[in-house]
């Protein structure tokens, strides 16, 4: 039989113990998008270059106001346009968005998948950056 020192011991039931509940806890949905999220949103679509649906497109949008904001709260984004970066493939699209923010343009990478399941289009975005962290036009 091992034996473990007090504090090893201590540390491994806690690091079980917290495991087990958080694979118990239940995922809770997403807080609604603020108002000012939502007026980005709709002064911005139909976003120019995009070939989402309308209803994907705000999502978007929504999402990207919530990114940059996060990272830029003083700053008011203004989202310019987007383009295709890859043609579908198995229905899934990319395309680059660009934000305008203090001064900057951000360019954002984003990519809408098929969700055979529910039969309903999931997307993920995320700041396109460069090896050296700088944003990749």
């Amino acid at each position: 039989m091992m034996k473990f020192s007090g504090s090893f011991a201590l540390a491994l039931s806690l690091m079980l113990g917290g495991l087990a509940a958080g694979a118990a806890e239940e995922k809770t949905p997403p807080p609604p998008p603020s108002e000012d999220a939502l007026d980005f949103a709709e002064a911005a679509v139909p976003v120019d270059g995009s070939e989402a649906d309308e209803d994907l497109q705000l999502q978007v949008a929504v999402r990207l106001f919530d990114m940059d904001q996060a990272s830029r709260p003083m700053c008011r984004p203004r989202l310019l346009s987007a383009r295709e970066l890859e043609p579908e493939r198995k229905g899934a699209l990319v395309e680059r968005w660009f934000v305008k923010s203090c001064g900057q343009i951000f360019p954002y990478r984003v990519v809408f998948a098929p969700n055979p399941a529910s039969g309903d289009t999931t997307f993920t975005a995320k700041l396109d950056t460069g090896p050296y962290g700088m944003p990749a036009y």
